[in-house]
């Protein structure tokens, strides 16, 4: 199990006399006392840090803002995945370059990237709601190219810290899509999951040992559907597929990352949706009993 700590946040070293400097990270959230629940961070190379309001484990009489990843979320595209002309880019990588990096009001990180000479341009928003147990990423996938490209796939995930503890079980919800952790520290939160909205629901998720099996996979462009059902040092990961993009196309996803409170008897709410006046819409819930007897509801 991982006993060393990522502290990129909070050790980089600004040496002026070298010419490097830490890298602009701006934040949403994390103000409790107007009841924020989570803070995010996104660093300017376009990686993600979240943070849960929550009772130390081992200390429960003290509550702060405590990491639920360990070191930080990111993402891969692929274009022409599996040809002879594939391109790869990463956040993990570096090989996103930022265009501008900013604050959309109080509550969104929006960033904008450029992949090399492809002429596809990404831009990323990160939004939090106060209040709220879960924040919204967007990504809009845009070709300003001459060319097309086909078979592209999108992943996102990293290595978890859920409540603050290294070990998890995973889970996957085929209603939501959502692949998800619960772990032996349910006395202080719910579950952990990330999943697709409806107008963009994932194609593949992964759910294992945060280096052999989520990182390999994101990795390799494939994720393998698959979870740990038994505690150990967890990752996860969704992937998107979009079957070409061409000159002038945006491809828009977008994902929700949610948090739930401490309890045995777990409701699960699905993805915010848009309509317009007087339209119907339907959601399916997902009510989960993790007691170890039945339950009345």
């Amino acid at each position: 199990m991982k006993r060393w700590s990522v502290l990129f946040l909070s050790l980089c070293l600004v040496v002026f006399s070298l010419g490097v400097a830490c890298a602009e990270t701006l934040t949403v959230g994390g103000n409790h006392g107007i009841g924020d629940q989570l803070k995010v961070s996104v660093d300017d190379g376009g990686n993600l840090y979240a943070y849960l309001w929550q009772a130390y484990p081992y200390d429960p009489g003290i509550s702060d803002f405590l990491q639920q990843y360990f070191s930080i979320f990111g993402s891969y595209l692929f274009l022409d995945y599996g040809t002879d002309s594939q391109d790869v880019y990463s956040t993990l990588h570096s090989t996103f370059q930022q265009e501008s990096h900013a604050l959309t009001g109080d509550d969104t990180v929006e960033s904008v990237f450029s992949l090399g000479e492809t002429g596809v341009e990404i831009t990323q928003k990160v939004s939090y709601e106060t209040g709220k147990l879960y924040y919204r990423k967007e990504w809009q996938v845009t070709n300003n190219g001459s060319r097309a490209y086909s078979n592209l796939r999108f992943l996102h995930g990293g290595d978890t810290y859920f409540s603050y503890y290294d070990s998890s079980e995973g889970h996957w919800d085929p209603t939501l899509r959502m692949v998800f952790l619960t772990n032996n520290a349910n006395q202080v939160a719910g579950i952990m999951g990330m999943y697709g909205a409806l107008s963009s629901p994932a194609d593949h998720y992964c759910e294992g040992n945060y280096w052999s099996d989520n990182y390999v996979s994101m990795r390799s462009g494939q994720l393998p559907d698959s979870v740990v059902g038994s505690y150990h040092d967890a990752g996860y990961s969704l992937q998107w597929n979009h079957d070409s993009l061409e000159p002038g196309e945006t491809w828009t996803i977008i994902a929700f990352e949610k948090w739930t409170e401490a309890g045995d008897l777990q409701v699960f709410a699905p993805a915010d949706q848009e309509c317009e006046a007087g339209e119907t819409l339907y959601y399916d819930f997902v009510i989960q009993n993790y007691y170890s007897s039945n339950m009345e509801v």
